[in-house]
């Protein structure tokens, strides 16, 4: 599907044998001018492989034919009939993003890069432990759906539209190919990948928030189905660096066809233009430059995007129980029951902020395991397509109870901080009026998200703990200190 702005939920295109010179030629492997970075392995399945590193030809044409690199051998019998040579995974950055890549300073452009090519690899390490299955039949004819033992597969990162507009994405190319715990190979039940794709972009795209916030203090705009800009980048600019969502557009109205995901592919590849391989990105920056500051967006106005919020791991790891009502008003659309990987994707899809890849699956594999009793279902709900679903009442009911023990814990921890409850009557008078400002101070917290407001309350409440201990250890009241808290 695609989204103003030319962000797409993750795409997941067939490859079929011989479109492997694709992904090489914007590399200068095959001779040509290197105009993107070279691939680079990735995946448990590669290492396994002994493959590290830059991509090159010979490697990469054997892993998609089913071939070690290193030892010739064909690795699945059956690999010859499989006419899927691989998987390929786009993960796009909203437009916004590619712009701060595009038209930032250096230390801003790399930073931005960073941040997307770590949201990536967790999406990656998420479908490697998630989405990734092969097919077996057991002694008595049972069809079985087994892990594999990780990705075999290689990331191209592009930072262009075909119009030559700054499109910062991945092209993670995922062979069609894994092996089970007893190193038997076969192709992969791609499936997996399907049914897993939805949380994948979810979770991809609230790591890329969570780290562009924690490394240049970037705001976001309020997320639409998971994917959100930078606050500050102006729409008109977003619009004018979006030639192909305009071209496929205008291509759809003039037929007067409705918008739908299978229209926008259709129009993508009919007005797809060949890839120009002799445009870098650096022949292309001073005028994409040029054009933002004709519209008012230059040098000066890009300073102001950055730096504007900076939280650190805690605060957004907070952030991640107090979006439980956005979390749950989205399970409440399922029938009946759900997923391990709706459960992530709404969860990702509501932090405005961000957060970190494994504190969201933290939270996530927590609450499956207050919702369920049977171990086989808490270690991991089944694997690919065959994730096991559990009644949404019951995830509903283990959300609150997460929440609920999430504030109670946070609560005691700030109550152990003043000490236990004393004896003499004139410390406890101190004590108890400590007591009765913290869990004011908690009972506010719990009602919204993290707002400036809220960490200056957070400061005083620090201050408040800090001179009523020093008072506690006085013995008197000492001097006192007005809080600006206004419970």
């Amino acid at each position: 599907m695609m989204h103003p702005g030319g962000v797409r939920v993750l795409r997941i295109s067939k490859l079929s044998r011989g479109r492997a010179d694709y992904y090489l030629l914007p590399t200068g492997v095959l001779g040509n001018r290197q105009v993107e970075p070279a691939g680079k392995w990735m995946g448990q399945g590669s290492s396994r492989l002994k493959l590290q590193g830059d991509v090159d030809k010979e490697r990469w044409y054997s892993v998609l034919a089913g071939i070690d690199p290193t030892t010739g051998n064909v690795l699945s019998a059956s690999q010859g009939r499989v006419k899927v040579s691989g998987f390929d995974l786009t993960f796009c950055a909203p437009k916004s993003v590619s712009l701060l890549a595009g038209i930032g300073e250096k230390e801003v452009s790399l930073a931005t890069v960073a941040s997307h090519d770590r949201a990536v690899s967790t999406a990656l390490d998420y479908l490697e432990c998630h989405g990734m299955a092969v097919r077996r039949t057991s002694a008595t004819h049972e069809k079985l759906i087994l892990p594999v033992e990780g990705i075999v597969g290689a990331n191209f990162l592009h930072r262009t539209t075909r119009s030559l507009d700054p499109h910062l994405h991945t092209h993670s190319v995922v062979a069609n190919l894994g092996s089970d715990l007893e190193n038997n190979w076969s192709a992969l039940d791609g499936r997996g990948l399907y049914a897993h794709r939805a949380a994948a972009d979810a979770l991809y795209h609230a790591v890329l928030r969570y780290e562009l916030g924690s490394q240049l203090g970037v705001e976001w705009e309020q997320p639409v189905n998971g994917r959100a800009d930078i606050k500050g980048i102006p729409r008109e600019i977003i619009l004018e660096f979006s030639t192909r969502t305009a071209q496929i557009t205008a291509y759809l109205e003039t037929r007067g066809i409705d918008t739908s995901s299978r229209a926008n592919y259709i129009a993508g590849a009919a007005t797809r233009p060949e890839k120009d391989l002799d445009i870098s990105v650096d022949d292309l920056v001073g005028q994409w430059r040029d054009r933002a500051m004709s519209m008012g967006m230059g040098p000066v106005q890009l300073d102001q995007v950055i730096g504007r919020c900076h939280m650190d791991r805690a605060e957004y790891s907070d952030t991640i129980i107090q979006s439980y009502d956005k979390v749950l008003e989205s399970l409440a659309e399922k029938d009946g029951s759900v997923c391990r990987r709706d459960i992530l994707r709404a969860w990702s899809a509501a932090l405005v902020a961000g957060a970190p890849g494994d504190e969201i699956n933290r939270v996530v594999d927590s609450v499956i395991g207050f919702a369920t009793i049977d171990n086989d279902a808490r270690r991991g709900l089944g694997i690919g397509v065959r994730e096991e679903r559990v009644e949404a009442f019951a995830i509903e009911s283990a959300i609150m109870t997460r929440v609920d023990g999430s504030r109670e814990s946070a609560l005691q921890g700030l109550l152990d901080r003043i000490g236990p409850r004393p004896e003499d009557e004139h410390r406890l008078a101190i004590w108890s009026e400590a007591y009765k400002d913290i869990c004011r101070y908690s009972e506010r917290a719990s009602e919204a998200g993290s707002s400036l407001r809220q960490r200056v309350e957070a400061n005083d409440i620090e201050r408040l703990i800090s001179q009523t201990r020093l008072q506690l250890q006085l013995g008197h009241e000492g001097y006192q200190i007005e809080y600006g808290i206004g419970f």
